[in-house]
């Protein structure tokens, strides 16, 4: 599968801040773009891994930044281009860069 790849710099955010609003968002967010998507957080290490069949990849909350790490199926690639205008979008609203 192809790999995508997404790092944000979010200058003076902890990362357990980081990690609170991914996690508090991330499945409506999934949900409401009728993606199947199964979650496991992991607050300790400020992680999320998503498994699902269009995609599988890890979310890692570091201070001041933010990083996804996954594969896309040969059938999402196509929305590549929309997935990381939503993400680029939650980023904005939710830490104002």
């Amino acid at each position: 599968m192809p790999k995508y790849e997404k790092k944000a710099i979010l200058q003076g955010v902890p990362a357990k801040e980081i990690y609170a609003k991914v996690a508090g968002d991330i499945e409506r967010l999934l949900r409401d773009s009728g993606v199947s998507v199964k979650c496991q957080f992991d607050p300790g290490l400020n992680r999320v891994q998503l498994d699902g069949s269009m995609f599988s990849g890890t979310i890692l909350c570091f201070e001041g930044e933010l990083v996804l790490d996954a594969s896309i199926s040969l059938m999402a690639l196509p929305f590549r281009s929309m997935l990381d205008s939503k993400i680029q979008s939650w980023l904005e609203r939710t830490f104002q860069v």
